[in-house]
């Protein structure tokens, strides 16, 4: 697939008219059976309570990895890895049964491997809404390996990932929510407020460059700051939460250190944002906001990545409506109605890769519209102007093996889902 990124102008376009809303699938806690892991057993039970959602407990059974000398390594580390699994097993039903009750509300599933990647992948299989994960840490080191398994499954997660401190005893009563008005951001802020107490005080933080970072011109600083409170405003209308002390808030400095010191200023017990994540190598290190949020700060984190936005609208969560799977016989000229349709409506690109991730392709594009060639297996987009001098996106997705019609009650197309036997793409539109 190939395509180029379009970024928005300023803040006040980044900001899709109607942000999806958290998922609907189970709450998944990650447990060893300690006491490291009882703040998100107390967490994810609370949550799960306050959403009326299932909760599922996951445990890896970590390898053990033989010495390289052995020559009886397999027998001896399958020997050695069923008392421990069961011995994990026993710790995580006492647990049970001193943080739920009764203990018997929930399932309890075991896996073998790498804490992080079993993680993730228990995560995805059952489309959960929220993997929750202890942040209990004693000393400097306790809490920089903490901290790092944390971000470690943040790399591999699609779905938002809340890291509990230790002691929380009650829903978040005061969250900063980190803004940046991109559509991840704003997803990251639906998420972290359906799952704060509703009285809860909320800070919607956005960071600005220091003065001496921006243009020198003073009414270029002051359009800039304009752009800021139209943005601000458009967002509080979106997410719907007029019943909620929601405090917006701009801060200048370097991004990650004025969020931890903004944080640690107001006391919050929860910390939210989007990790973006678009892209293989951005996945792989993550950014310094999110890395320097669930090092730095001293309260509860939720970071979600930008493929949770994405898998979230693919699943047609975005709104209520209907959804039509189209038969393939019907492809090309389905898609030649639906580019007849919605000509010149503003959209937005994003593509799920299972090999590159998720990444937002370009936001506030004209669709031009939409083929199907049989002969090649392929749909090919094109966005912007369909005159000659006009500029245009070309985005062609091969290999395709089902194409996806989202619409309101009104029958209006809301979403294009194509999917591949790589992952998907999907066009939404803004209006």
């Amino acid at each position: 697939m190939t395509s180029v990124y379009i970024a928005p102008a300023n803040p006040a376009e980044a900001a899709p008219q109607q942000p999806l809303p958290p998922t609907t699938g189970p709450i998944i806690v990650a447990t060893d059976g300690t006491e490291a892991s009882d703040a998100a057993i107390v967490a994810a039970r609370l949550l799960a309570a306050s959403t009326n959602a299932p909760l599922q407990v996951v445990s890896a059974v970590e390898p053990i990895t033989p010495p390289l000398f052995s020559t009886d390594a397999a027998p001896l580390l399958a020997d050695v890895t069923t008392p421990r699994r069961a011995a994990q097993r026993d710790a995580i039903h006492q647990q049970l049964q001193r943080l739920v009750q009764p203990p018997g509300d929930c399932s309890v599933t075991m896996f073998d491997g790498e804490a992080a990647p079993v993680l993730a992948k228990a995560a995805h299989d059952r489309h959960a809404r929220l993997l929750v994960l202890g942040r209990g840490r004693h000393g400097v080191m306790g809490r920089l390996l903490i901290g790092e398994t944390v971000l470690r499954v943040l790399q591999l997660a699609d779905v938002p990932v809340l890291a509990v401190e230790p002691g929380l005893a009650a829903l978040p009563q005061r969250a900063m929510i980190a803004i940046d008005f991109s559509p991840c951001s704003i997803y990251a802020a639906r998420v972290a407020l359906s799952i704060i107490d509703p009285n809860a005080t909320v800070y919607l933080v956005y960071v600005t460059p220091r003065l001496e970072q921006l243009a020198p011109a003073f009414e270029q600083l002051e359009e800039h700051d304009a752009q800021i409170q139209a943005a601000f405003a458009q967002l509080r209308r979106e997410l719907g939460a007029e019943h909620m002390r929601i405090e917006p808030v701009t801060i200048r400095g370097h991004l990650g250190r004025a969020l931890v010191d903004f944080a640690s200023s107001k006391n919050v017990d929860l910390v939210a944002s989007g990790t973006h994540g678009y892209g293989f190598f951005n996945r792989l290190i993550l950014g310094s906001v999110a890395t320097q949020l669930v090092r730095g700060a001293q309260c509860s984190v939720l970071a979600v990545p930008g493929s949770a936005a994405v898998r979230a609208a693919a699943h047609g969560e975005a709104r209520p409506g209907r959804t039509r799977s189209l038969p393939r016989d019907a492809w090309p000229h389905e898609l030649e109605l639906f580019s007849r349709d919605n000509a010149s409506r503003r959209c937005r690109l994003e593509v799920d890769d299972r090999d590159l991730g998720a990444q937002a392709v370009g936001t506030d594009l004209p669709l031009a519209g939409a083929t199907y060639d049989h002969h090649a297996g392929e749909v090919q987009f094109v966005f912007g102007s369909s005159g000659r001098l006009g500029r245009s996106l070309s985005h062609v997705v091969p290999d395709v093996t089902a194409i996806d019609i989202q619409s309101d009650t009104d029958g209006r197309a809301r979403a294009l889902h194509v999917a591949t036997e790589r992952g998907s793409t999907l066009v939404t539109f803004a209006d």
